[in-house]
C-alpha cells in the first residue's frame, strides 16, 4: 500500500505552499484610486487615501520612483489604523482584506530657490502658495499592476490641477508604462493656451519674472520645431492633448538647472540671476524644456511601439535639445551650450549598450554620458547622414522612422533601421556605431 508524503518538508506539500503563495502574492489589476485631504494643523502636510478595488490580495507597495533611486516621501502608511508591514526601504506590504490605505506626504518649504527639478520631490512655494505633488515619490502603487488609476481631491480646500483630467476634478494616473506624473495643489494663476493641436497650462513660482523671460514663448517656439520634426499633428490625428508645463527658478549659485519629464506634464528650472536677461541663462532654460517636451512628444506619439531602451530615449532628447537651440536661437552662447554635449574627439570607454546594462544593475553614476556621449553619436550621424543624397536633412529624415519601430531586447537600434542608413556611408556609419555604441 502507497503511502502519500505529507510532511511539511515533501516536495508535494512544498509546492501546495509555493502555488498558494503565488495566488497570495501575484500582481492583479487593483484599479487604485486616490483622495487628497488636508491635515489638521500641518499646512505643509498632505493625507492621501488610496483604495484598492482587489484587496483579497497580500500587495507589495512602494512608490515607484524609489526604484530609479529617488527618496520617497511616503509616511506612516496604515490600513484599518494598523501600520504596514515595511520590507525594504520604501517598500510596504498591504495584507489581504485591506481595503484603504493611508499615509501622509510632509511638503518642505522651499525659500531660498535650492529646488532641483530632478529630485522630483513634492514640495510646497510659500510665496506663490502652491504645491507640487509628485507621483514618483509620493504615491504609492501596486508592485507589478501596470494600470492607470486617478486621483482627486477629498477636501473643498484642496484644488488639484494635472495634464490630463478625467472628468470635472479626476485627473489621470498613467499606468506603469508610461513616464509618472505631476499635480500642482492650490494655485489660481494657470496661463492656458492652444499650440499645435494642444492644450498647454502654464504654471509658475513668479509669474512677473517667468514673463520678463519669455519662459512660456521659448517653450512655445521649442514645441513647434519639435511638432514639426515629429510631424506630431499627422500622428495625432484627432486626438486631443494637454500639457502642463511647471516652472520653479533655482538660485545660480548653485549650479544646477535640470527638469523632470512625467507622462504630460513636466517640471523645469530657470535660473535666478541679479541679470534676469543673461541670455545664456535663458538658452540653458530652452535646451531643458526642449529636453523634457521631446520625451513627452515620443510618448503621445509612440502609443502602439515598446519602451524605448533608456539610452535612446535620453541620448535622443538631448541631442534634438541641442538641435532645436541651435534652430531656433543660433548665437555664441546657444554653441557653448552645446559644446558641453557635444564632443567627438572624447575618449569613451563603455559603449552606450554597456553604459545602459550598467544603469539597469542600479550604478548611474554614469548616468550623464547619455547626454554627453549619446547626444555626440546622433550628431555624428545626422553629420554623416547630410553628406549624403539621400538623406538631405540628417537625421530629421530618418527619426520618425526609427521611432515607429520596436527595438531589440537587448538594447540596440534596429536592425532595419541600420539598414537603412548605411546606405549614407557603410563603413563610416560602422565605425560610429563601434565607437559610440559598441555591443
Amino acid at each position: 500500500m502507497l503511502r502519500k508524503n505529507t510532511s511539511r518538508s515533501s516536495p508535494a506539500f512544498l509546492a501546495l505552499k509555493l502555488l498558494i503563495l503565488w495566488i497570495v502574492i501575484a500582481p492583479t489589476p487593483t484599479s487604485a484610486a486616490y483622495y487628497l485631504t488636508k491635515v489638521e494643523n500641518h499646512p505643509v502636510k498632505i493625507s492621501i487615501r488610496m483604495t484598492l478595488q482587489s484587496s483579497i490580495h497580500v500587495h507589495k507597495l512602494a512608490p515607484r520612483g524609489v526604484e530609479w533611486g529617488l527618496a520617497s516621501q511616503v509616511s506612516r502608511p496604515r490600513c484599518n489604523g494598523k501600520p504596514l508591514k515595511q520590507n525594504a526601504e520604501g517598500e510596504w506590504v498591504s495584507p489581504a482584506g485591506c481595503k484603504e490605505i493611508y499615509w501622509t506626504v510632509d511638503l518642505p518649504d522651499i525659500v531660498n530657490n535650492d529646488y532641483l527639478a530632478s529630485t522630483q520631490q513634492s514640495i510646497h512655494l510659500p510665496k506663490p502658495g502652491w504645491s507640487l505633488l509628485s507621483e514618483p515619490s509620493s504615491l504609492l502603487r501596486v508592485k507589478g499592476d501596470k494600470s492607470a488609476s486617478f486621483i482627486k481631491s477629498a477636501d473643498p480646500s484642496i484644488r488639484l490641477i494635472g495634464a490630463k483630467k478625467l472628468t470635472g476634478d479626476t485627473w489621470k494616473i498613467p499606468s506603469e508604462s508610461s513616464a509618472p506624473e505631476f499635480f500642482v495643489i492650490n494655485t489660481s494663476n494657470v496661463n492656458r493656451v492652444q499650440l499645435n493641436g494642444l492644450d498647454v497650462n502654464y504654471i509658475s513660482d513668479n509669474t512677473d519674472l517667468v514673463e520678463r523671460l519669455q519662459l512660456n514663448d521659448m517653450h512655445a517656439k521649442v514645441l513647434g520645431a519639435l511638432s514639426d520634426i515629429l510631424k506630431l499633428k499627422s500622428k495625432l490625428e484627432n486626438r486631443r492633448e494637454s500639457v502642463l508645463v511647471v516652472w520653479i527658478g533655482i538660485d545660480k549659485r548653485l549650479r544646477g538647472i535640470n527638469g523632470a519629464a512625467g507622462h504630460r506634464s513636466f517640471v523645469a528650472n530657470y535660473i535666478i540671476d541679479d541679470d534676469p536677461n543673461e541670455s545664456i541663462n535663458r538658452y540653458r532654460a530652452m535646451m531643458v524644456i526642449a529636453h523634457e517636451q521631446f520625451h513627452q512628444l515620443v510618448d503621445m506619439t509612440r502609443t502602439r511601439n515598446n519602451s524605448l531602451p533608456n539610452w535612446v530615449s535620453e541620448s535622443l532628447a538631448q541631442y534634438y535639445a541641442l538641435h532645436v537651440l541651435a534652430k531656433i536661437a543660433g548665437s555664441p552662447e546657444t554653441q557653448r551650450i552645446k559644446s558641453e554635449f557635444i564632443k567627438p574627439d572624447a575618449d569613451y570607454k563603455l559603449g552606450l549598450l554597456e553604459l545602459d546594462r550598467k544603469n539597469q544593475a542600479g550604478d548611474r553614476s554614469l548616468y550623464h554620458l547619455f547626454y554627453e556621449q549619446g547626444a555626440t553619436f546622433w550628431q555624428a550621424i545626422d553629420e554623416t547622414l547630410r553628406e549624403s543624397k539621400e538623406f538631405p536633412d540628417g537625421l530629421d529624415s530618418v527619426i520618425n522612422d526609427l521611432l515607429s519601430m520596436d527595438f531589440p531586447k537587448n538594447g540596440s537600434l534596429p536592425p532595419d533601421f541600420i539598414g537603412k542608413i548605411r546606405h549614407a556611408d557603410e563603413k563610416r556609419l560602422d565605425d560610429i556605431l563601434n565607437k559610440y555604441i559598441g555591443t
